[in-house]
């Protein structure tokens, strides 16, 4: 199953995958509301329960992405250059079956590659000046969790978050962060995974009762 498929799309259909799992750690504003699910968590969810009902993936592309995807192989093949590591392509791996999975960008032999080519040549040095992974945690969030959820799919030991950038002098074409498993961080995310799966789940019994 190649990646960005029509296969590949419609396993990921209606599920929650790595890409847009950081959705699942906003919380509250309220602190009497701790633990709940946050409006943001829950507008996420109910897009997935779309998908499922629907059969459609609404697929939003901008040149920034479009130019990401093309640059993508060229940055796995500077990457191996650089670090040694043999990158081996991946699919969609489901985790969770009907719920949740993820598709890292390639495998290593312990670990995962996450590949970045910002159309932004400030993101890409932004990137170069990350100094440690709780940093990354904080400023780049999505990303950050994302890493996290696809070494809990592939079983990965750690993630390297790579950003590429050719234009870039030799030196500072490529930045790797190194992310590390954080067992506490997964087991929040399965938590999540789980209580968003009850969630949906009792959506769509509630949406059901409209048409029966």
């Amino acid at each position: 199953m190649e990646q960005y498929s029509t296969e590949w799309f419609a396993a990921r259909m209606g599920k929650l995958t790595s890409s847009t799992i950081w959705n699942l750690t906003v919380e509250p504003k309220l602190v009497k509301d701790k633990g709940q699910l946050s409006a943001t968590t829950k507008e996420y969810l109910n897009a997935k329960l779309a998908e499922r009902l629907t059969g459609i993936q609404r697929d939003f592309k901008s040149d920034a992405t479009t130019y990401g995807l093309e640059m993508e192989a060229e940055a796995i093949k500077y990457y191996e250059g650089i670090t040694g590591k043999k990158v081996e392509p991946t699919t969609y791996i489901e985790a969770i079956a009907g719920l949740y999975g993820g598709t890292p960008d390639g495998l290593t032999a312990t670990g995962i590659v996450q590949i970045k080519c910002p159309y932004n040549f400030t993101n890409h040095l932004n990137y170069g000046l990350v100094n440690s992974q709780e940093y990354f945690k904080l400023k780049y969030r999505e990303y950050y969790w994302q890493c996290q959820s696809d070494m809990i799919v592939s079983e990965r030991e750690y993630c390297d978050f790579v950003s590429y950038c050719p234009d870039m002098p030799e030196g500072l074409k490529m930045f790797i962060i190194r992310i590390d498993r954080n067992f506490e961080d997964m087991e929040y995310l399965l938590k999540k995974i789980e209580q968003a799966g009850q969630y949906i789940n009792e959506t769509f019994e509630k949406l059901k009762k409209k048409w029966t």
